[in-house]
């Protein structure tokens, strides 16, 4: 629970008494330790019945909403140009209980995913897609960085560093 706690205090000191956004950047190691000591505890079978799935996936949702509603952080997990805020840079305490929740989901779905893995066509289904994995992401990469570059010269390119206000933009 220690990182947890550590993304806790950060955002508390960070969003509630007014301390610099570089302390944020704690939160870049404690954020990510949390699904990391989750699947520490998993592999010690610490998390085996459905109870701890279904108390990270209410717990973690419910947090979130809460956070999202009441202690305005933005409802986007992800970043948004022109956001004030942005829970993965660097990541936030929503951004942690939001996936919290995803850890609770992917406990309570274990088991039928390892049924549904035990079926050799779907297996070799997801076995096939996993093998490009990796190529599509750092295609996607190239595709984008290329992008950037070549409209740097002319200015920021709609879409990437603007805030999403029409068709324009997509």
């Amino acid at each position: 629970l220690w990182p947890l706690a550590v993304v806790l205090h950060v955002d508390v000191l960070r969003f509630g008494l007014g301390a610099s956004d570089t302390l944020g950047w704690l939160n870049l190691a404690a954020g990510w330790l949390v699904p990391y000591t989750l699947g520490a505890a998993w592999t010690r079978g610490e998390l085996e019945g459905r109870t701890s799935g279904w108390v990270l996936l209410g717990g973690g949702t419910a947090a979130t909403a809460a956070l999202v509603a009441w202690a305005g952080y933005p409802a986007a997990m992800v970043g948004v140009p022109g956001a004030e805020v942005s829970n993965l840079d660097p990541p936030t305490l929503a951004a942690v209980t939001f996936g919290l929740a995803q850890c609770g989901l992917a406990l309570l779905l274990r088991d039928r995913l390892r049924r549904a893995m035990r079926r050799p066509l779907a297996w070799a289904a997801v076995a096939l897609v996993n093998l490009s994995a990796m190529t599509v992401f750092l295609w996607h990469q190239t595709a984008l960085m290329a992008t950037t570059a070549a409209f740097l010269p002319a200015g920021p390119l709609p879409g990437l560093h603007t805030v999403p206000d029409g068709l324009g933009w997509v």
